[in-house]
């Protein structure tokens, strides 16, 4: 830092001793147990780890989700070289909160999600001067080629148009859309990667719901005015036959991913094609 700040040069010999002086700097253990990788291969994650560390964070205690980010890093570059271990994705709830940091600097975010592994939506608190409140963000060159699938599929597919949500390029890595409805997915996060809410544990009180519906219809009873939380299963199956419809899924027999729909009120539309189509 004092070379980088006082104009000098650096020589190859300083940098030879500044990464001498850094592997003099005693070890932490960040990792210590795993279901999936050994006490060897915690070793080197945790090598990684501290290789970092010292090089961004020399003289101070690493930012939370810098080192949240880097665990993540470290854990897919272990898996990148041990044939035995499945592939660990270093994007995923735990490395949102550095991405928010570099990306979402001054937005205010509603909710994050990933729409696959490659990809998250970012939903915002408010609306552009555009009328659009959120984006879809390609984290890799996997997720940029679905991104120009869902825009190849948009235009392909006029006669369907007004069940889809409008796309709309920003740059190579990035869409904008107007997200007015609820995406059906239960795993949505906040900026710093903590779990908002969970619609799956909600099938109970939607089952109650439903049999107070059931009873005061049989008592001729007034309706008691209470909703339904996140998406109770009757309706998913209504989702579920609507969309095989659309896109010709007949012979697809698994659920439809609640990444690929919103909803709002009673009205249904579709987005994520790229996994949709995928499902064929």
């Amino acid at each position: 830092r004092e070379y980088a700040t006082s104009g000098e040069a650096i020589h190859c010999l300083h940098l030879h001793q500044i990464f001498s002086k850094l592997k003099e700097l005693p070890n932490k253990i960040y990792i210590e147990n795993s279901d999936k990788f050994d006490d060897r291969e915690l070793g080197k994650i945790n090598e990684t780890i501290n290789g970092f560390v010292k090089l961004f964070y020399i003289d101070k205690e690493p930012d939370k989700n810098f080192l949240n980010f880097i665990i993540e890093w470290a854990k897919h570059i272990c898996s990148l070289t041990n044939p035995r271990i499945a592939l660990h994705y270093p994007f995923n709830y735990n490395s949102i909160g550095l991405l928010s940091e570099l990306y979402f600097k001054e937005k205010q975010v509603e909710s994050i999600c990933f729409l696959s592994k490659d990809r998250i939506l970012i939903k915002y608190e408010e609306y552009d001067c555009d009328g659009y409140n959120a984006e879809i963000l390609a984290l890799s060159g996997f997720g940029k080629s679905e991104n120009e699938f869902d825009l190849d599929f948009l235009k392909c597919h006029t006669d369907i148009k007004t069940s889809l949500i409008h796309l709309e390029k920003l740059t190579d890595y990035k869409l904008r859309l107007k997200l007015n409805g609820n995406l059906a997915t239960s795993r949505k996060y906040n900026k710093n990667g903590e779990f908002l809410n969970n619609f799956d544990t909600d099938h109970e009180y939607n089952e109650l719901v439903i049999s107070l519906i059931n009873y005061q219809a049989k008592e001729n009873s007034p309706p008691t005015q209470i909703a339904f939380r996140g998406i109770p299963k009757f309706f998913e199956k209504v989702i579920n036959t609507k969309a095989k419809k659309i896109f010709s899924l007949e012979n697809n027999k698994n659920p439809l991913s609640k990444t690929c729909y919103v909803t709002n009120g009673s009205d249904i539309y579709f987005l994520n094609y790229h996994k949709i189509m995928t499902q064929k």
